[in-house]
């Protein structure tokens, strides 16, 4: 069974492989941080910010809590540990899934 997309992110992101991470968006696809800052539009520029991150805290992580599947989206609940034994914490994350492959059980990542 392969991985769907949520699985992917959080396999890439705790391995940290940037250009996994941003494989996983569809071209023109944003990432922002808490609440409405940009971080990326578009692989290279997430990338690029994912890899800094990945600098900064050598050590970070995120754990999956759980997941609600709302059919064209999942909505996540994560607990992110930075590993510089800063306190943890939890945040909420939306990732559409615009393709049926990219529900949980099936496919390949999202495509413009």
């Amino acid at each position: 069974m392969s991985m769907d997309l949520v699985e992917r992110l959080v396999l890439a992101f705790n391995a940290h492989d940037a250009s996994a991470f941003a494989g996983t968006f569809a071209g023109n696809g944003a990432m922002y941080d808490y609440p409405d800052q940009l971080a990326g539009q578009g692989r290279d520029q997430i990338r690029d910010y994912i890899g800094k991150l990945f600098a900064a805290f050598p050590l970070v992580r995120v754990d999956l809590i759980r997941r609600v599947n709302l059919g064209v989206r999942q909505i996540t609940h994560e607990r992110f540990d930075r590993g510089d034994r800063s306190p943890t914490y939890e945040a909420c994350s939306s990732t559409p899934c615009r393709k049926r492959e990219d529900l949980p059980g099936d496919g390949e990542p999202a495509t413009p």
